[in-house]
């Protein structure tokens, strides 16, 4: 089973053997910018422009509840094993909502106009990547980022300058980022706290839209974009819409 979401408000259910969609699930009242599986289970959440979260029953294939907050639209949301979801949104606010306590944790970074990516490195620390050129890590027990890189992918005024995905290499202290120059770059996160450049790879010409890190860490997929996922800012001649497989070494 797979799913997906778009701009037509509905998160649409594939059976990966034969292909093809096989359920839709509505709810949402706009475009559906970011879902997630809590780890070893059945519950998904998705994150829509409709500046709500909601939650699915995907083994009976049903609406559970909806999660508000955000002021303005959510750009992505991640989750672990817990029964909880992280989202990001245009209102420069990180939300950790909290689903069987019915609460949430709000985190803001001060200037900050949209956060447009975020992923969970694990329950308690997490990073993102806004509109501003930024990748911030952060502590749950903090409600301001512990670490930033500015202009993380290069100056300029430019969407190529935006951090359009991140991925955690879940329970690691590796990070990785991509953004409109065709480059996923990774960070490592040391104790200080503080993140250090380690690397990057070139999987352009083109947006980085969406990085996914194999549960083992062997296998990373890079979606790559002649536009910017979250909309039509700018176009890069050229590239071409890939999704791009990578192996990973071993240390």
């Amino acid at each position: 089973m797979a799913v997906s979401g778009g701009s037509d408000a509905l998160v649409r259910v594939w059976d990966t053997r034969v292909g093809k969609s096989v359920e839709c699930l509505r709810g949402h009242r706009a475009q559906v910018t970011g879902l997630a599986f809590r780890q070893n289970s059945r519950q998904l959440f998705s994150a829509s422009a409709d500046r709500t979260v909601k939650v699915w029953d995907m083994e009976d294939m049903a609406y559970v509840e909806t999660l508000f907050g955000h002021g303005a639209e959510v750009n992505a949301v991640d989750s672990l094993t817990k029964e909880r979801a992280l989202s990001c949104g245009k209102d420069g606010t990180l939300r950790l909502y909290k689903v069987v306590e019915g609460s949430q944790l709000v985190f803001r970074r001060a200037m900050t106009l949209s956060i447009d990516a975020v992923a969970m490195l694990s329950e308690q620390r997490f990073v993102s990547g806004g509109d501003d050129g930024t990748v911030c890590l952060w502590q749950q027990s903090k409600k301001k980022p512990t670490a930033t890189i500015e202009k993380a992918h290069g100056g300029g005024l430019g969407c190529e300058a935006w951090i359009s995905a991140v991925a955690a290499f879940r329970n690691t202290d590796l990070v990785a980022s991509g953004g409109g120059d065709g480059k996923v770059r990774f960070w490592k996160c040391e104790d200080v706290p503080k993140l250090v450049s380690v690397g990057e790879l070139d999987v352009g010409p083109g947006f980085v839209n969406s990085i996914a890190v194999g549960a083992k860490h062997g296998i990373m997929a890079v979606a790559v974009g002649n536009e910017h996922r979250l909309g039509r800012w700018g176009k890069v001649r050229g590239a071409r819409n890939t999704i791009q497989f990578v192996s990973l070494p071993s240390d």
